[in-house]
């Protein structure tokens, strides 16, 4: 059996490993996981300030760290300038 299957077939996801999908969730933007919400502690109002999310398995890789950098060096003007 798939470890991202439960005994009925459907998707596993976040830590506590369940297929819940009613409960508020968020998508890490690296790895794609799922989490609930209320297992890694995010509301789904704090959600709606949070441009990407990392989870923590993902949060200590370098590109993460890398990516994070240059967007904070990446200046308004310029950002106008792409569009």
């Amino acid at each position: 059996m798939d470890e991202d299957n439960d005994m009925d077939g459907e998707t596993l996801y976040c830590i506590c490993r369940t297929a819940d999908s009613e409960r508020f969730m968020i998508g890490c933007d690296h790895c794609e996981e799922w989490y609930h919400g209320d297992c890694i502690g995010i509301t789904a109002e704090d959600a709606r300030h949070i441009k990407r999310y990392y989870c923590d398995a993902c949060i200590g890789h370098e590109e993460i760290w890398w990516f994070q950098q240059a967007e904070a060096n990446v200046s308004t003007e310029a950002v106008y300038k792409l569009l």
